[in-house]
């Protein structure tokens, strides 16, 4: 279903998703944002995948949603290292006066884009960030204890 609406925009699972991540927030949230995804991404798409999940969510939880940050690369992080994932860096777009923000992913690889957006956010002015993804990806330590599990019957 993520699949689905990040590469081919089909919406219809974005309400019962974004129903289920908001459940899964604090609902004492002031404000959902999310992380940006790069403009080339963005201009090929003709959407931001995660800015749509955002946006549910805060409809769910009846607050608001506006973008806060801007990322400062341009290109995206599909098939990056964690050490390059690392580089990136994001800028507030504004000071922020907002207690709890939620800030929404469609997918956590390394957490370094929630990371780097928290900073970003606490740096403009908020006391408490909330990261909310639809899903992870498994780490590689855990792949490879997976394999190495001895099969049963």
């Amino acid at each position: 279903m993520i699949g689905r609406l990040k590469y081919a925009n089909h919406r219809d699972s974005l309400g019962p998703l974004a129903k289920m991540l908001a459940a899964a927030v604090d609902s004492r949230a002031d404000l959902v944002t999310w992380v940006p995804t790069s403009p080339s991404r963005r201009r090929e798409r003709g959407y931001d995948q995660a800015e749509l999940i955002a946006r549910a969510v805060a409809r769910s939880l009846s607050v608001r949603a506006r973008p806060t940050v801007r990322r400062l690369d341009r290109g995206p992080q599909m098939g990056k290292q964690r050490s390059e994932r690392l580089e990136t860096r994001f800028s507030p777009l504004r000071p922020l006066r907002s207690g709890v923000v939620v800030v929404v992913d469609d997918v956590r690889t390394t957490g370094a884009s929630l990371g780097g957006v928290a900073a970003a956010l606490r740096s403009a002015g908020v006391e408490w960030v909330i990261g909310a993804t639809l899903a992870a990806t498994p780490s590689r330590g855990a792949e490879s204890t997976r394999r190495s599990e001895p099969e049963t019957d």
